[in-house]
């Protein structure tokens, strides 16, 4: 009797490990934290793989915070996803704030890769990711916003095709962007406007590498007013990266405010607009250019001024634009 208790025993034990190893999952909770008051950085490099994927992550953080959840399962395990991460962060600071996230996820099908490395002066950003893998299939996007008011960004985009570097200055002026990354896509956006009645100025860098070759845009603006607020502007930017079409566009929209018009320097006044735009293209590999520097005017530069119209009613608008698309070679 006491034997076949002792049987039925170890069976049952025997069942309570079974279950428990074929329902394991493992959840590992990362959390980096930096108050504002300081200013140090910190880091975390980990990699969670099971027999059929791994995920591997790094990221750093200086007047940023960042949280982050990682679950993992056993390959070929009825809980799905196998693989799942997600986490977010912030910057801290308004004043100095830097943070870098990169993310690879391999199995046995891809080796996929995103990334980001942000820092700002005068601004602030935020960022989220979303990791997983599931028979086969590996979604692995991030999400970057933020903007700064006369200040400054520099942020690198990339994954494992494409990658952009972008660099904006500003004074007395707003901007903010958004950008998507994907394995297969990265798409950024931003748009910058005056800020209070100073004089705006704005300067924009965007390198952007992809299918072999390397396109450079540049803008630049800057105005010299009196006292009073003569001009309107906006300005735009847009950058598509992705195996099948890429394109980088460039848009500045200036406006006279009503009862003023533009004209051509030489002439007595104050007042005076400078804007600029060019782009150029370049073998990645080579460093060859591809075509000409091309400038927006065409004469390099746009000099003007406003000055009153005897129409009150008057309101005039320049537009300055740059396009580039390329597709790989057919």
């Amino acid at each position: 009797m006491a034997l076949n208790d002792n049987a039925r025993k170890v069976r049952y034990f025997e069942g309570i490990r079974l279950i428990l190893r074929r329902s394991v999952v493992l959840t590992v909770t990362l959390f980096l934290l930096l108050l504002s008051t300081a200013s140090c950085q910190m880091g975390l490099t980990a990699s969670y793989y099971n027999s059929g994927a791994s995920l591997s992550e790094s990221i750093s953080v200086d007047n940023a915070n960042f949280n982050g959840v990682v679950s993992l399962t056993p390959f070929g395990s009825n809980d799905e996803p196998e693989i799942q991460s997600q986490g977010f962060g912030t910057s801290t600071n308004s004043g100095n704030s830097e943070s870098s996230d990169s993310i690879s996820l391999s199995n046995r099908e891809n080796n996929e890769k995103v990334g980001m490395r942000i820092k700002t002066k005068s601004g602030g950003y935020g960022w989220q990711n979303s990791a997983q893998t599931s028979f086969g299939e590996s979604p692995l996007t991030m999400k970057v916003i933020g903007g700064i008011n006369s200040g400054k960004v520099e942020a690198t985009l990339d994954n494992q095709d494409s990658s952009l570097n972008t660099k904006v200055n500003t004074k007395n002026s707003l901007y903010s962007f958004n950008a998507f990354i994907t394995p297969d896509l990265l798409v950024s956006i931003g748009q910058g406007v005056p800020q209070g009645k100073g004089n705006s100025q704005f300067s924009s860098e965007d390198v952007a590498e992809n299918q072999g070759k390397r396109v450079i845009m540049n803008t630049i603006f800057e105005e010299e007013l009196t006292e009073n607020k003569f001009l309107d502007q906006t300005w735009a930017d847009k950058t598509e990266l992705s195996n099948d079409f890429s394109l980088m566009a460039a848009k500045l929209d200036l406006k006279t405010c009503i009862g003023r018009k533009f004209v051509q320097f030489p002439i007595e006044t104050q007042n005076t607009i400078n804007a600029a735009m060019n782009f150029e293209a370049q073998n990645t590999y080579s460093g060859e250019k591809s075509i000409d520097t091309q400038y927006v005017p065409r004469s390099g530069d746009l000099h003007m001024a406003t000055q009153l119209d005897p129409d009150p009613q008057t309101r005039q608008s320049v537009e300055l634009s740059m396009l580039a698309k390329w597709r790989p070679p057919s």
